[in-house]
């Protein structure tokens, strides 16, 4: 294709989406939400991915446009089953996120943060970011700080018992000023996130991941907080890497510990994950085999001071698990339920 040729469909592109987001100013929030939704799912049903990426890019904009609107941050937009949207219990930001995936079976995620900045009590107004995954899955990258621009792409869902899809623990910091070394306890609120990445057609990924937002500078978003103990020296974030051909679970849950004067087993809510292993008999140089070998191990959130934080997860290995659901389990019920199902059954002559 010609210089001129490839010029003129880019810019035919760029009016196309232009035209999609200044009509969709003008549209009360449900039409807008119809629009989008109608965009979305041809997205998904699209067997060919460059349709899918020049499609996205157009649902990307409208989406980014509608969100600086302020009367969208309450807006559910529930019929946008694609995208996970996420917030924490205070409503101070919402993440949306979704993915695509390409011919070769490699994910490819997307995302827009939208932030309420309050002028006073009763005022805010809206700044959305873009989030691009352009962060490769490496060892280094639990170390790292990351920002918007630079973000390790992840479907965020909702952890099983929370109500908000963001959980937040209260936390405090020490601030020192580098001139007087006069130090400042200050409080704040950290943000965690649990996210999937399908990565390829051989290795998933989960990601405990934490967000924040810089008060000095209003156009940055700061992925990543050293507060994940897995020994003396903290993570930014957790990645877990497991085979495409093992479940991993990542969720919240209840663990049981003995605490107290009097060794009492305690339930207490912690970061629940399955534990990571090889397989016998496996090439150490084959890390797509490593998965779920049937014990569970957890993140507790202490709040106690850890270098100048007040507030951090701490790694219990081999933890034991609380079902809720085996605490509430009655036999004669469970009875009740299998013979009312075995009368359906002999209505038709089964017999079992």
């Amino acid at each position: 294709m010609r210089w001129w040729a490839a010029y003129l469909c880019a810019t035919l592109m760029f009016g196309q989406a232009s035209m999609y987001v200044q009509e969709d100013l003008t549209k009360p929030l449900p039409e807008v939400e119809k629009g989008l939704a109608t965009l979305a799912r041809s997205i998904w049903q699209d067997s060919v991915y460059r349709r899918q990426q020049q499609s996205n890019e157009i649902f990307l904009q409208r989406l980014r446009w509608v969100l600086t609107r302020p009367e969208s941050f309450f807006y559910p937009f529930d019929s946008l089953k694609m995208v996970s949207i996420l917030a924490p219990q205070d409503s101070t930001f919402r993440i949306f996120t979704w993915f695509l995936v390409d011919e070769r079976q490699f994910h490819h995620y997307f995302g827009l943060v939208q932030r309420r900045i309050f002028l006073d009590e009763n005022r805010y107004r809206i700044k959305v970011y873009v989030l691009q995954d352009k962060v490769d899955k490496i060892p280094g990258v639990e170390q790292m700080a990351l920002d918007q621009n630079h973000w390790l792409g992840a479907y965020y869902y909702k952890p099983r018992y929370s109500k908000y899809g963001v959980l937040s623990f209260p936390m405090k910091y020490v601030q020192i000023n580098g001139l007087t070394g006069k130090r400042i306890k200050k409080k704040t609120t950290l943000y965690v996130l649990l996210g999937w990445n399908g990565h390829n057609r051989w290795t998933n990924y989960k990601i405990i991941e934490t967000i924040a937002f810089d008060e000095r500078d209003t156009n940055k978003v700061i992925f990543g907080a050293p507060v994940f103990y897995w020994g003396r020296i903290p993570k930014y974030r957790v990645v877990f890497k497991y085979t495409d051909n093992s479940p991993f679970n990542l969720n919240i849950g209840y663990i049981v510990l003995r605490k107290g004067l009097f060794n009492r087993p305690k339930k207490i809510k912690a970061i629940v994950f399955d534990h990571l292993s090889m397989p016998k008999h496996v090439r150490r140089t084959d890390p797509w085999m490593i998965g779920a070998d049937g014990t569970c191990d957890a993140l507790l959130f202490v709040r106690r001071w850890f270098e100048y934080r007040k507030g951090a997860f701490v790694l219990i290995p081999q933890v034991v698990v609380f079902d809720e659901s085996i605490e509430h389990y009655d036999p004669k019920i469970v009875k009740k339920m299998a013979e009312a199902e075995r009368r359906k059954f002999r209505k038709y002559g089964i017999y079992y």
